[in-house]
């Protein structure tokens, strides 16, 4: 389950998709966060066929509704799938917080509560050679393009760059 938060791959998937195939969990995401509640985080999410099939897996989708702010839906559904499905399935993270900030220079971890894909972006693309860019670097934390660039540069990313430039809010 894939949705239209992040951009890319920035790199070939065919060895996440491997990794993804041959991972001992039953559901597997990109990323993880302890936010809120320890959870994957649902912009890219892997589920075996018997998590597909379950009675709680179907429930879970049957039972969403619309909801208007980001934060509740990150509560109810986001943070949710995870602590409802851990219950009976295993859960793991490709590029897990903990291994990812022991590869992380001191200097560089935030301080507070850390969303991966948002205040790790660089050391995941450089070091992990991470698939994807959150669209809301571009526009909420205001990554410029050439700062962008420099990273996918440095990065050996053979990503298009060019597709930035919607993401990034004309300057005023």
């Amino acid at each position: 389950m894939a949705n239209d938060s992040v951009l890319g791959p920035l790199f070939s998937i065919r060895d996440i998709i491997t990794r993804l195939e041959n991972c001992d969990a039953d559901i597997v995401g990109m990323t993880d966060s302890f936010h809120i509640h320890p959870h994957l985080q649902s912009y890219f999410l892997y589920c075996k066929k018997n998590v597909v099939q379950s009675e709680e897996f179907i429930r879970f989708f049957r039972e969403v509704d619309v909801l208007e702010l980001k934060i509740a839906i990150i509560r109810k559904y986001e943070v949710g799938f995870s602590r409802l499905l851990r219950h009976r399935f295993r859960l793991s993270a490709l590029y897990g917080l903990e291994p990812v900030l022991a590869r992380v220079d001191y200097h560089q971890r935030p301080a507070t509560w850390i969303e991966p894909t948002f205040h790790l972006w660089k050391p995941l693309i450089t070091e992990f050679k991470f698939p994807f860019l959150k669209k809301s670097l571009l526009t909420r934390k205001g990554v410029s393009m050439e700062e962008a660039s420099a990273v996918l540069a440095e990065s050996g990313s053979p990503y298009n760059i060019g597709i930035l430039s919607d993401w990034i809010p004309p300057k005023r």
